[in-house]
């Protein structure tokens, strides 16, 4: 007779097949979404018409060209693109790992590398081409025709998630993370829905307008609501006095009623925060990973030392990475809210005709590679915060591990020595450091500087009136000051790595130093 557990693996073999089988299935919907992805676009480029070269195109109207969005100087459902962006993500990225990861199913020969690159850049493409009309009928001015293409065509991007979480909810790691898949997809399914009932209220409302026997003509806008209160706020001389808001609104982040952020800048920190979302994820399923891995050493800490001593490093190193995952997702966070602060903050002194923050290599640059720089901004700034999240978590890791094997370690078994040896290595130079300097700073306004000129002065002026004493100190000097300039030296080169990778995903600032901030590729 055979036991419970002999049914578990076969189990999740069948599971897997199922969730493999799945995969291709939603590998080859999503080449299939390329019909009527292009039908929907075709439709709406025939409706806008082209404007420069009228005329009539095999029996209708010239087709013009279609914008999926208005980055410029759209504010308009600025929240929705956000929205579909945040939606389509996940399923971008999951094609892109299975068509890369079979790539060698497609090809039954071998191919040169460049062959595969070309191909990767075909499936980018057509992922394009699919999740087009998701912003193109958001962004056209038939209402009507594009809510109700959007509201079928967003109806089966949902139907298809659901379908696919319905029937494979956990991962290869689903007895480390159950549901994974539906924990990675929630915020696409969510945003699927918004989206969703917002091109319903969109078909609603167009259908209620032309209901009406009475049609509003639209006005000229001739400015945006916030700022016609960006002017009268400028006026009444709001918002210059900082002592009214709190701590957290004046160095984090406060909300103004006469500015609104741009498309772009929305769908950028959308996007921010979705990646971060779902390497956040990875990165707890990493750390249940090294539990489970301590887990199957528990059985056997008593038959080896090894294993004694690997179960614990296990379990020490799954809470110290537990602790840097969360000291980096809130220091990440908070470089979001900075950055969406001083770009306000930017544009707004900009608005005064005030450019003082602009780097003076930036000042000279030509029209185009200022297009450029704005054109690669999204780009940049959502690979700089992933990349910041992860340098962030490897150097909080690495100084977790020293301060437990420096610290913790030594307090638990009472090995006092290490600590006082610790103290002595590095309180000594920075004591000696502070004595020598407290020394000089006292001798100069002492005995080389010379009496202040009128007993209101506030301090001594800039002349010596003892130079035989300044030339004997500053060579008696010379040397001590090597050796703090050395210790100095080693200090700036750990201050400036750890600033650098944590400052990593902020664009607003250059990392470089001044005068050679144009190699900073982040912010040039």
């Amino acid at each position: 007779m055979k036991s419970n557990n002999s049914s578990l693996p076969s189990n999740t073999t069948s599971l897997d097949f199922r969730c493999q089988a799945i995969e291709r299935q939603d590998v080859m919907l999503h080449h299939y979404a390329l019909i009527p992805a292009v039908v929907i676009i075709l439709i709406l480029s025939f409706l806008h018409g082209h404007k420069i070269r009228a005329g009539r195109f095999i029996g209708l109207p010239r087709p013009g060209p279609v914008v999926p969005m208005h980055q410029l100087d759209g504010c308009v459902d600025r929240v929705f693109y956000g929205l579909a962006f945040a939606a389509i993500a996940n399923d971008v990225i999951a094609v892109f790992a299975r068509v890369i990861g079979d790539i060698h199913s497609v090809f039954e020969f071998q191919v040169p590398s460049y062959v595969k690159a070309i191909f990767v850049l075909f499936i980018a493409l057509e992922a394009t081409v699919v999740f087009y009309p998701v912003l193109a009928c958001l962004t056209t001015p038939w209402k009507l025709i594009g809510g109700a293409m959007g509201l079928v065509y967003s109806t089966l991007l949902l139907a298809k998630t659901i379908y696919t979480l319905s029937e494979c909810p956990s991962s290869e790691f689903g007895e480390i993370f159950p549901y994974a898949n539906v924990v990675i997809y929630l915020p696409s399914v969510v945003c699927l829905v918004l989206l969703t009932v917002k091109y319903a209220i969109q078909c609603g409302q167009q259908a209620y307008m032309r209901s009406c026997t009475k049609r509003q003509q639209e006005r000229p806008l001739v400015a945006r609501d916030h700022e016609i209160c960006y002017v009268k706020n400028l006026f009444l001389n709001k918002y210059r006095k900082d002592e009214k808001l709190g701590i957290v609104q004046r160095k984090l982040y406060h909300w103004r009623d006469d500015f609104k952020f741009s498309t772009k800048m929305v769908i950028t920190m959308v996007l921010c925060g979705f990646f971060l979302y779902v390497m956040s994820i990875l990165m707890v399923i990493s750390v249940q990973l090294l539990k489970v891995l301590a887990d199957t050493l528990k059985p056997f800490i008593e038959s080896s030392p090894i294993n004694y001593l690997a179960y614990n490093t296990l379990n020490i190193l799954s809470i110290i990475w537990s602790l840097a995952l969360v000291i980096s997702l809130i220091l990440s966070i908070v470089w979001l809210c900075l950055t969406m602060k001083n770009h306000r903050h930017h544009l707004l002194k900009m608005y005064l005709g005030k450019k003082d923050h602009i780097p003076k290599f930036a000042v000279n640059q030509t029209s185009a590679d200022i297009m450029t720089n704005s054109l690669k901004y999204s780009g940049y700034q959502i690979a700089y915060c992933l990349w910041g999240y992860i340098l962030q978590q490897l150097l909080l890791l690495f100084v977790l591990i020293l301060f437990y094997a420096l610290i913790v370690l030594p307090l638990q078994s009472g090995n006092w020595n290490v600590i006082l040896a610790l103290l002595q290595i590095v309180l000594a130079p920075m004591v000696l450091g502070f004595l020598l300097y407290f020394i000089q700073v006292r001798i100069v306004g002492r005995f080389i500087l010379d009496d202040k000129i009128y007993n209101t002065d506030l301090d001594k002026p800039l002349y010596t009136k003892n130079r035989p004493m300044y030339e004997n100190f500053s060579f008696l000097m010379m040397m001590w000051n090597m050796m703090l300039g050395a210790l100095s030296c080693l200090l700036r080169i750990v201050m400036t790595a750890g600033i650098g990778v944590i400052l990593l995903p902020r664009l607003d600032r250059p990392v470089f130093m001044r005068g050679f901030e144009k190699f900073d590729r982040g912010t040039s």
